[in-house]
């Protein structure tokens, strides 16, 4: 059978096609590159990763929140949640002067306290043989001072590293404390 006056069998590879019908593979050409939505496609693929980013960013902040919360607290979470949210940068939370756990309670009046109360203890009843009761030893064995004395210095050191390191706590201070002055806390059983 002769198709279209030109050849007797039917084409069997496109390539054969476009030789007989050149215009008919152009027009159809044409029409494929016409039905293709290309920026329906793009927008599509932009919706896909814009909706996986958002989710991703969901659960990161939900873990954000759990970590917060336990190292913290719940409420403090929440309210590094809200603040985050609203878009407030660091700069703008340090201008603002604002913070988020409670004051720290001043060093000073805190020694001050503990000493009132250690005070009011010995006072209270008897002496610990342990340490004021002894008969023969002097505490923190220093060669010139009393033991008032060298409480007195030992207190004084204690107030100024935490003054000078305001996060630190009693202990924190005592350690370091004992470690830069070891004559102070030598053992307490020499005789006198």
């Amino acid at each position: 059978m002769k198709l279209f006056g030109k050849v007797e069998k039917m084409p069997e590879t496109v390539a054969e096609l476009a030789a007989l019908c050149p215009e008919l593979i152009a027009e159809a050409k044409k029409e494929a590159v016409d039905a293709v939505n290309v920026e329906g496609a793009k927008k599509e693929a932009a919706d896909a990763a814009s909706a996986a980013a958002d989710k991703k960013y969901a659960a990161d902040m939900d873990r954000l929140h759990g970590i917060i919360g336990a190292a913290l607290s719940e409420e403090i979470a929440g309210k590094i949640k809200v603040i985050f949210e609203s878009g407030v940068t660091g700069e703008q939370y340090k201008a603002i002067g604002s913070s988020l756990l409670p004051p720290a309670a001043d060093s000073a009046k805190e020694m001050q306290l503990k000493t009132d109360l250690l005070t009011a203890l010995k006072a209270s009843g008897a002496a610990n043989p342990g340490h004021e009761g002894q008969a023969k030893g002097k505490p923190f064995n220093t060669d010139t001072d009393s033991k008032a004395e060298t409480q007195e210095k030992i207190d004084k050191l204690v107030a100024q590293y935490q003054k000078d390191n305001p996060q630190a706590t009693y202990r924190d201070a005592i350690i370091a404390v004992s470690e830069k002055n070891p004559e102070l806390f030598r053992d307490r059983t020499r005789e006198e």
